[in-house]
């Protein structure tokens, strides 16, 4: 019955939420009527015009709307437990790693379980944990986190970052540098792909710019980089689109274990598919398409 306070309360008209609910209107009236004698409060205003919420119902619908919700929680997680695929699986992921993932991750689950249904969400890392916690996402795929104790993170594969440069600049002769070689005032900063503080070798050393050239998506970084001045950090996963976008770009190893980053599924402790995403990782380990970058086992 409270199903149907929270129909009426988003139609704001009784006909028009037992259509929605597939009830009469007498039906449905004579419930929410049943709902306002229980509590001893009117929950709606009714005129011959309109439906309105009173301060009370308005309170009570905002709760009725809470533990609806928790309830499709309470069945989805039993879902869950039965089979992995039995509900839609939301997955997260990080805007530079999308565009080179997400293909993988739906080919790897269709594998596993082919009626299994993805829905994908590509949000900054910081977001994507927020949204774990409010169950909003099942599990996030990003670069290693700080895991908060509640969580749980899965190594998947470890990737180089690069130095992109032209194929005319002075340093495109070189197949490999050291952080020493990188001048930070040429440097564009692609915020989804290297934050600062993962690199702080080059944190460390003087600049007179501060990594002025921030920029949070890698096409864009990409178009700023010139035939004789500026370079930008960019992912291995992304070499074969760089390729395709920058062909005049020569793309160069950096020496240091700061310079390669984890990637990995963050899910919650306990989480019901914690087998499913197992497998999952397995899978996704041996997909061709990921042979730039290496699985961590």
């Amino acid at each position: 019955s409270y199903e149907y306070l929270a129909a009426v309360g988003k139609y704001k008209h009784f006909g028009k939420a037992a259509s929605a609910c597939n009830v009469s209107q007498p039906a449905l009236s004579a419930q929410i009527k049943k709902i306002e004698q229980r509590l001893g409060v009117d929950i709606f205003e009714r005129t011959t015009k309109r439906v309105s919420l009173t301060i009370a119902g308005s309170s009570i619908l905002e709760k009725t709307l809470v533990m609806l919700q928790m309830a499709k929680t309470i069945d989805d997680t039993a879902a869950s437990f039965r089979s992995p695929a039995a509900t839609p699986i939301c997955v997260g992921m990080e805007p530079a790693l999308a565009p080179h993932l997400f293909g993988p991750f739906f080919e790897a689950a269709s594998q596993i379980e082919p009626e299994t249904r993805l829905i994908c969400r590509e949000r900054p890392s910081s977001a994507l944990m927020l949204e774990i916690d409010r169950r909003i996402v099942d599990f996030a795929v990003i670069t290693e986190p700080k895991t908060p104790i509640d969580y749980k993170f899965t190594p998947l594969l470890e990737e180089r970052i690069l130095l992109g440069v032209a194929k005319t600049h002075p340093l495109a002769g070189r197949n490999c540098l050291g952080a020493e070689d990188i001048d930070n005032d040429e440097l564009i900063m692609v915020g989804d792909v290297c934050p600062d503080d993962s690199v702080p070798a080059l944190e460390s050393r003087e600049t007179t710019r501060n990594f002025g050239n921030r920029i949070e998506n890698i096409l864009t970084a990409l178009h700023l980089v010139k035939p004789d001045f500026g370079y930008v950090l960019v992912p291995e996963l992304s070499r074969h689109h760089i390729n395709a976008v920058r062909p005049d770009l020569h793309l160069i190893e950096i020496a240091g274990e700061q310079f390669s980053r984890k990637i990995g599924i963050v899910s919650r402790r306990g989480c019901p598919r914690e087998a499913w995403l197992n497998s999952l990782c397995e899978q996704i380990q041996r997909q061709p398409h990921l042979s730039l970058a290496s699985p961590v086992r």
